[in-house]
């Protein structure tokens, strides 16, 4: 008879609150993972593109398409285990990585390819592929907090 009445406060729970728990979006619970995720996009590339000297393909290959969308993926996840689901933090995530695109990956072979628009092709693509990881991240991180598989 417990084993009912628990499935029946699940259930009652889960309508109330989703499958998906959302999280409240603010300054003193994101202030650590916003800090991560400028230091991940913005300080490492400008440190490792001053120090070592890296070419700008070694920059693209390695950041952009590895580092950048693992980072996004992890920070997310767990956030979404802490805090829950919300939209504003994989947004705000999406754009902090997409301007760090402009900043540090953007090639001249666009440029001698005749495409004037390269760079804001390859910031639209990145703003897709990103945000697609953000929201992937933080929507596996507030299942798991639903579930508690953590």
């Amino acid at each position: 008879m417990s084993k009912m009445r628990d499935l029946k406060k699940y259930n009652k729970d889960s309508r109330e609150s989703g499958i998906v728990p959302r999280g409240a979006f603010n300054a003193d619970t994101s202030k650590v993972y916003i800090l991560i995720a400028i230091l991940a996009f913005h300080i490492l590339p400008l440190i490792l593109a001053l120090v070592h000297q890296t070419s700008n393909a070694y920059l693209n290959s390695v950041f952009m398409f590895y580092f950048d969308p693992i980072i996004i993926f992890a920070l997310l996840l767990v956030y979404g285990i802490k805090i829950g689901f919300n939209f504003k933090m994989p947004l705000l995530t999406t754009v902090l990585a997409a301007i760090s695109t402009i900043m540090y990956y953007h090639s001249e072979t666009g440029a001698e390819m005749g495409i004037l628009y390269y760079p804001l092709l390859t910031l639209a693509l990145a703003l897709l592929a990103y945000g697609v990881t953000a929201f992937l991240g933080i929507l596996a991180g507030a299942v798991i907090r639903h579930f508690r598989i953590f």
